[in-house]
């Protein structure tokens, strides 16, 4: 299999995991992880009515409304 330029394979991908759980690499509580550091998601990631819709969506699948 071919890999894309910016992926590292399954044992780099496996580092990163065991660094951001072993807490190696920190950041707050809820935050993307880009292979070893902290970033910023997309902007649409935290728009308020993107986040409303999901909400309504997700209360009436799970038969709330």
């Amino acid at each position: 299999m071919t890999m894309p330029p910016l992926a590292g394979g399954r044992a780099t991908a496996g580092h990163h995991l065991a660094d951001i759980s072993s807490g190696r690499i920190t950041s707050t509580t809820g935050s993307y992880i880009d292979r070893d550091r902290p970033a910023r998601s997309s902007g649409e990631f935290y728009a308020p009515d993107r986040e409303r819709e999901l909400w309504t969506v997700a209360e009436e699948l799970c038969g709330f409304r």
